[in-house]
């Protein structure tokens, strides 16, 4: 035991300093990375789909700590899932793994900081100008937003900075067994987190064996290191996919889809095509977004930016070249070319592949350009004149130069939080552990960067006070405002502070910024990435639909309230203050005296309420009861004589769920509304003001009838199913104006589900169904025309559906052999036997993309809705007579090729997919 200590005490006397510069470094930036990793992915809850620069931060979050969730993209990230999950999970056991996934990930993010700094010793700078480097690397706007969100490439990073670590000290060196194995180590490190990472091992393995006096047999060694770095990290590989088989073995992967099948998803980010836009991308990318203030939540892309893009790229393409022409020996600097190679080949991959979201991939270059300035300036010889008096004056005024660059870049990091503050607002408090490690970790720091004791004490103290009291006086802010996610409203410029003044209103305001705040988050925080038809912020619709089920059909706009089929105004409201909640089915209108009045539809019919009132000065009463209850300490209460019109009912009570234990449920109340919107004299409309036909459309009708079953309304689509005649709905006839009627395939199959679905005796319509099988039917696969083409798997599949719905046979044994384009649209037979998986992409009509989403494995792929609080589904163009109509509810959306507001089937596919989902 002796012994032991003895030897502690040893590798302390001699590694002391060591240790405290690591400390120094880590404990600081480890703070930083916990602070902005909780404030954006657990105060405010960024944690969302494509928000981020095209990030991928859902899936991501997934990889580290879901087992079982879908792993694909290991196929370009070869070892993440197995190099991070297993240490998210175990610590996640003590502190949830969302809040381990935040302490692992700032972590890794101070080690990769930390490598830095040796890295610029190994390149034989001074500790005080390594330490200048790496405040320089720190504050760096791409560090900051990188480690302040789940994301691959601060993973990345850390493996090029061991790799660098390790490969940088063997240019030149003869080299033993363990230098060989190390080099090993160092190439998974470059592989194990970003495929293409493993070119700039190639660099410095070229310089290291080739350029090498003292190696002998190189292309044996170049080769055999290469080998076992490949072997190693596709065994890896094969563990990871033995504990995860979602995971990709990247190799396999590789070769199927770069070579065998050419289908990889990579081959959809390459530009083949020169664009000097993407050049000076590049260029703002490399050195202006490097700034927080230039850079932020979103990348602003002007004439400015390129102009101090060019400017940044030419200062050091100059310096780059001054120095190669003017130093002595320049040949013999091997870590020189080595880093600027390195950075070289970056800038030229990222031109072409995936340009425009090449931000992403700064992490993997943006400290080279910082390790290539530092290394020249710290190289310089009696020949480079000019460098040496610019080295001159920024060593002579080096803690300005320093200041002033920390100064901008706390500038730039206020901003940036801010702006994800306006986007996201406020979810939740910092979590203890958080708050704990980042105090600890600033003790740390303080005791080592403060020599006398009493002061370290001191700072300690104030740390822990300042930290708690911070904590404390915000929770108790989030905890008491009046509406919790305030900011949702404001972003959607919503006239919500005059229904502040009555309890009532102000519980429906704080509802509608719930509502806001599941469409800005939670429902974007998907492995899908869910588009908006046209970023509108919310401010271009300002309607409200009544007339649920078989209820009369009215629209609120403007102070009126109109019959949609005879257009005619049922009512007019006067008003100075308009707030629609739709997750509410409600309307409330403010007149100047303070008089609220409140449309709304329940379960059991359309209402008109008058007789609140709110705490208005306008109204001089009003203020002087205000003031009297002001002066003796009294809350003022108004007097509220409540009255209640019924508009309209219905023959049954409607149920209104309101899906409580989903988190996009008030998104789901929205979707419900508007599927139960579009049921017209008892029969499915496809969008809200189109017409329908005698028969009704039956994929429509099959599509919401899936949610009635879900929320209990059936009952709607009964009499409609009394009066089916065919087993085909003559679609073309209502939307193409035809006279012969299409015997659409998918239509049987629809109509069979519907049977199995809604209370009927149509045993006819089954039997129907049964003889059109038997005839049609060849090989297994009932064929027929759907939407104009030629489609066997989709209709067969619809009548396998409708069959197991009914508990019915058939007659046939039906085969899913050959994929069609409908394919993607089965979502409803994930679980049968020989179903296959498809894609479609379709923003014109959307309900597809859900149904697509919904079908395959994970819930990957591309979703559209509007940016609109209502309605949030739309299906097909406007004509130029329907346009026109459309204007009676909606003049932004109304123009030719424009989209048909509110779809029943999109609205089921949306609703089905999350209620689904969750």
């Amino acid at each position: 035991m002796k012994d032991i200590k003895v030897k502690m005490k040893d590798f302390l006397k001699n590694h002391g300093d060591r240790i405290k510069e690591f400390l120094k470094i880590f404990s600081l930036v480890f703070a930083l990375n916990l602070f902005l990793l909780s404030f954006v992915n657990l105060i405010t809850n960024g944690t969302e789909t494509d928000v981020f620069y095209g990030g991928d931060t859902p899936r991501v979050l997934q990889d580290m700590t879901l087992q079982d969730g879908l792993h694909y993209r290991t196929s370009v990230h070869p070892l993440f899932v197995i190099l991070t999950q297993p240490f998210v999970r175990v610590l996640g056991k003590l502190t949830g793994v969302v809040v381990a996934a935040v302490i692992f990930e700032a972590a890794i993010g101070a080690l990769s900081v930390t490598l830095f700094y040796q890295l610029m010793q190994k390149l034989k700078i001074s500790k005080k100008t390594s330490l200048l480097a790496t405040i320089v690397l720190t504050f760096a706007f791409t560090q900051v937003a990188f480690n302040s969100i789940f994301e691959t490439y601060v993973f990345s990073q850390f493996g090029l900075m061991l790799m660098w670590v390790i490969a940088a000290g063997m240019i030149d060196k003869k080299l033993e067994l363990k230098d060989y194995a190390l080099l090993v180590i160092a190439g998974i490190g470059s592989l194990a987190f970003t495929l293409t990472n493993i070119v700039q091992f190639l660099i410095l393995l070229t310089i290291i064996i080739f350029l090498n006096k003292n190696v002998k047999h190189k292309i044996i060694k170049f080769s055999s290191i290469l080998l076992v770095v490949l072997s190693i990290t596709v065994m890896l590989a094969d563990i990871q996919k033995a504990f995860w088989p979602s995971a990709n073995n990247f190799f396999t992967s590789s070769i199927n889809g770069f070579i065998l099948d050419k289908n990889s998803e990579e081959f959809t980010y390459i530009e083949r095509t020169w664009s000097m836009k993407r050049v000076i991308f590049q260029m703002n990318t490399s050195f202006v977004y490097q700034f927080g203030l230039l850079g932020g939540l979103i990348l602003e892309k002007n004439n400015l930016i390129n102009a101090l893009g060019l400017l940044g790229f030419g200062i050091f393409g100059l310096i780059n070249l001054y120095y190669f022409f003017s130093k002595k020996k320049i040949f013999h600097e091997k870590i020189y070319f080595a880093l600027l190679f390195a950075y070289g080949f970056n800038f030229i991959l990222h031109i072409f592949y995936n340009p425009y979201e090449s931000f992403l991939y700064v992490m993997h270059y943006n400290f080279l350009i910082i390790a290539i300035l530092f290394y020249i300036f710290t190289h310089l010889d009696e020949k480079t004149k000019i460098l040496n008096t610019l080295r001159d004056f920024l060593s002579k005024y080096r803690i300005q130069v320093m200041a002033g660059y920390v100064f901008l870049q706390v500038m730039g990091i206020i901003k940036y939080l801010q702006e994800v503050h306006a986007k996201f607002g406020f979810k939740d408090t910092m979590p203890k552990y958080i708050l704990g490690l980042i105090i600890i970790n600033l003790i740390i720091f303080s005791s080592i960067v403060i020599k006398k004791r009493y002061l370290k004490i001191v700072a300690g103290v104030a740390i822990i006070i300042v930290s708690v009291f911070s904590w404390f006086c915000f929770t108790q802010n989030l905890n008491h405002r009046e509406i919790k996610n305030v900011e949702a409203l404001d972003r959607a410029g919503i006239d919500y502070k005059p229904f502040l003044k009555n309890d009532f209103s102000k519980n429906m305001a704080n509802e509608l910024a719930e509502y806001l705040y599941e469409l800005d988050v939670p429902l974007r925080a998907q492995m899908y990435f869910v588009q908006k038809h046209e970023i509108s912020h919310k401010k271009n619709s300002d309607f409200l639909s009544f007339g649920m089920g078989d209820r009369r059909k009215m629209v609120y706009r403007k102070g009126k309230l109109i019959d949609l089929h005879t257009k005619q105004v049922i009512r007019t409201f006067d008003f100075s203050h308009e707030m629609i909640i739709p997750n509410m089915y409600t309307v409330l209108l403010l007149d100047e005296a303070g008089n609220i009045t409140r449309i709304y539809e329940d379960e059991t019919g359309v209402h008109i309420e008058k007789g609140r009132k709110a705490k208005v000065w306008e109204d001089w009463n009003n203020f002087n009861q205000w003031e009297d209850d002001r002066l003796n300490n009294r809350e003022t209460k108004l007097v509220e004589n409540l009255t209640n019109e019924t508009i309209t009912t219905s023959k049954k009570k409607i149920h209104l769920p309101d899906f409580n234990e989903s988190p996009v449920g008030r998104v789901l109340k929205v979707l419900h509304q508007e599927i139960l919107i579009n049921i017209n004299r008892g029969r499915p409309n496809t969008t809200l003001l189109a017409k329908t036909n005698e028969a009704g459309l039956y994929r429509e009708g099959m599509m919401a009838a899936m949610v009635l079953e879900k929320t209990g309304n059936t009952w709607l689509f009964e009499e409609w199913m009394k009066q089916i005649n065919s087993i085909y709905d003559c679609r073309n006839r209502l939307e193409k104006n035809e006279t012969k009627c299409v015997e659409s395939a998918d239509n049987p199959g629809q109509l069979l589900y519907l049977i199995g679905a809604v209370a009927n005796h149509r045993q006819d319509l089954v039997n129907k169904i049964k003889a059109e099988v038997k005839q049609k039917t060849v090989d297994g696969e009932f064929t027929g025309p759907v939407d104009g083409s030629e489609m066997g798997y989709y209709p067969t599949a619809l009548l396998i559906n409708g069959a197991r719905k009914n508990k019915i046979d058939l007659g046939y044994d039906l085969h899913l052999d050959k994929a069609d384009k409908y394919l993607g649209l089965t979502w409803w037979l994930n679980g049968y036997k020989e179903a296959k998986h498809g894609n479609i992409v379709d923003p014109v009509h959307p309900a597809k993309e859900w149904a697509s989403v919904h079908q395959e494995p994970g819930h990957y792929g591309l979703t559209t809705i509007l940016d609109e609080s209502y309605p949030l589904t739309f299906d097909g163009e406007l004509t130029e007579e329907e346009a026109d109509e459309q204007k009676l509810i909606n003049d932004h959306y109304s123009h030719v090729k424009g989209p048909k507001l509110s779809s029943i089937w999109h609205a089921s596919e949306m609703f089905l997919m999350l209620e689904n989902r969750e």
